[in-house]
């Protein structure tokens, strides 16, 4: 049983706990129940020859009780905390991605706007050339009159 009061002193010294109830309360076999030497001898003078410093064990699992309920309570707030830090940072990554998407829209939109702008002016230009060539052929012609008369 030796080992098994030294796990139970580390476990309690580190603070480690279980998250599901459990108990490693050995104790040595009730004086009123009949035993015959030889079980008295093996329980009390070998599986439980640690018993003493065992009861000291237990008798700390009051402060061990009160440190898990003091622990517990620091990760409850630290939780809170991470989950209030994480809700505004969800809200702004969303108010981004709206404004974003509003940029978007707009962009998409003044393109829009600039193609028709574009295209208008192209059907502009291609009039305008035309009227160049026209013009151009005209005083050409006029040129040649003029050079052979």
């Amino acid at each position: 049983m030796g080992p098994v009061y030294d796990l139970m002193g580390k476990l309690i010294q580190e603070g480690v706990a279980s998250q599901q109830k459990f108990s490693v309360d050995p104790r040595p076999v009730d004086k009123n129940v009949p035993a015959n030497f030889l079980q008295k001898l093996i329980f009390n003078k070998i599986m439980y020859a640690t018993q003493e410093s065992y009861e000291k064990q237990l008798a700390h699992k009051e402060d061990t009780i009160s440190f898990f309920k003091e622990l517990t309570e620091r990760q409850q707030k630290e939780l809170e905390k991470a989950e209030a830090v994480s809700s505004d940072y969800l809200h702004r990554i969303d108010t981004k991605n709206q404004q974003l998407l509003e940029a978007y829209s707009e962009i998409r939109q003044l393109n829009t706007e600039m193609m028709k702008m574009v295209s208008s002016n192209a059907d502009d230009m291609k009039g305008m050339i035309e009227r160049f060539f026209r013009l151009t052929d005209a005083h050409t012609a006029e040129v040649k009159a003029l050079t052979q008369k």
